[in-house]
């Protein structure tokens, strides 16, 4: 064996050292990711920012009726809007409203309705929405 095929054995075998060690690393990084997500925190956090996208995604679907061809989904519901795309992007339902947006105000309703003693009220408000939505839901 001559020094070129050396030199060439010994480049491949530096390349695979490194190979290894970038998977040893992605190996490490991926159970620390893991171990992340796998806390409560992250768990609600994960299940909260997953419900508030499908209630998202059925408002713009509600509103907007779909996405036209050659958009983006948020454009053809915004545009679908009319008049009310202002006050729903206000609201955050066209355009996204994050856990950190939503739970002050989910808290500021639930402290409202618990000190006023509305529990049952706002469930049977609650209840006749999702009648309503299921009927509009349907009825398409």
């Amino acid at each position: 064996m001559n020094n070129v095929e050396r030199a060439a054995l010994a480049a491949a075998k530096e390349k695979l050292v490194l190979e290894g060690q970038l998977y040893r690393v992605s190996v490490v990084h991926a159970k620390a990711q893991v171990a992340h997500a796998l806390r409560p925190d992250a768990i609600v956090h994960s299940a909260i920012e997953h419900a508030l996208g499908a209630v998202q995604h059925r408002f713009a679907g509600l509103f907007g009726g779909g996405a036209r061809p050659g958009t983006h989904a948020e454009e053809g519901a915004s545009a679908g809007l009319g008049g009310l795309a202002s006050l729903a992007g206000i609201i955050g339902l066209v355009k996204g409203m994050g856990l950190t947006r939503a739970l002050p105000v989910a808290i500021r309703v639930g402290s409202f309705v618990a000190r006023r003693r509305l529990v049952k009220p706002a469930l049977l408000a609650g209840a006749a929405a999702l009648a309503a939505g299921l009927w509009l839901s349907r009825r398409k």
